[in-house]
This record gives structure tokens, sequence and C-alpha cells, in this order.
């Protein structure tokens, strides 16, 4: 059979499942899904991926979410990093002159990069999901990179920006009040 629709049709079932128990029932659940491998010895190595899947959708997502194994891309590899300390340093050095100045100033300058990112550097996009004009979203992105000194046009730059953003959650703890200094 086809994998893919085997996916999308496990995941819509544990997003119908998910529904009903929240809905008529009143339960908050979240669900993982491992990935299909054969036999007996699959079957444990499926179980592993559900729960590990479990665990980082509600570290990275939140509880309520259906997350998939498969899906979850780079995520895996932070989420096995998480209680280290140079995670932690790498969070600190690229994002700390962010945070302060967003709440020094009371702006938010950190959601409008997460923003950006999730409309896949599109200006337009960004600028619509943030309810800005296109050219306070670019003073906005001209001012991180003052911030920061890192380049919005560097692909090694946004790379890093990136990961530091996808990673400040487990640095921060699931709740995100352990700051960055407390794991040291």
């Amino acid at each position: 059979s086809d994998g893919v629709a085997d996916v999308n049709a496990a995941v819509r079932f544990a997003e119908n499942l998910r529904d009903y128990l929240n809905g008529p029932v009143g339960v908050s659940v979240s669900i993982g899904l491992g990935s299909y491998h054969p036999g007996i010895a699959g079957l444990r190595v499926a179980y592993h991926e559900a729960e590990q899947a479990y665990q980082i959708g509600r570290e990275f997502f939140g509880l309520g979410q259906v997350t998939a194994y498969g899906d979850l891309g780079v995520y895996r590899l932070l989420y096995a990093f998480r209680e280290s300390n140079e995670l932690a340093a790498f969070c600190e050095e690229t994002l700390a002159s962010l945070t302060e100045y967003d709440l020094k100033n009371g702006a938010s300058l950190v959601d409008t990069l997460e923003v950006y990112f999730r409309c896949d550097a599109s200006l337009r996009l960004a600028a619509e999901a943030l309810y800005l004009h296109r050219n306070s979203l670019a003073y906005r992105l001209r001012r991180i990179s003052e911030i920061t000194g890192l380049n919005l046009d560097s692909l090694e730059d946004r790379f890093r920006l990136q990961l530091a953003l996808k990673s400040r959650r487990l640095v921060r703890g699931p709740a995100g009040q352990q700051s960055i200094a407390q794991r040291t």
C-alpha cells in the first residue's frame, strides 16, 4: 500500500480521536505517531518513535497536538540535545541581544522573526500575518540584523537564527519560564 496515504490516514484518525476526546468527552490529549516498521522488532521501533513524537510534540508545539515522527525533521535532533549546555549557550549567543532589546523597549522583534521564518522569509506573507506594511516589516528586519549582527540575506546567518528560535523553547523549558542562565 501507499506509505504516504497510510501516514495521512493515521494522522487523520489520531486528529479525529483527539477532537472526539477533547469535545464530547472533555479530555485533552496529545498523540504521538511512529512510522510503520514490519515485524515484532519493528513494533518496538514504532513504539519508541511514537513515544518520542509525543514528547517532542508536547515540548515544541504544546498540549493537544498530534505529532507524527516522520514529520519532526530537525526537531528530532534538537530534542536529543535539549539538556546540552552547548545548545543553551548557542541560543544565548544568538538571541540574547534581541530578547533583551524586546524586553527593554516593549518590542516584539523575536516574534517578528519567528513569523518571518514561518512564512518562508516572504516579506509579503509575513507582513500580512503580522498586520504590517511591507516597509514596516523591512524596517524591523533591518533592526534585527543591526541588533544581532547577523545578516538575514546570508543563508548561514538565517540558519543560525532559525535553529536558535526552534531550540529556545527546549532551552527555556516547556512553560518558557527557565532562563538560559539558570541551566549553567
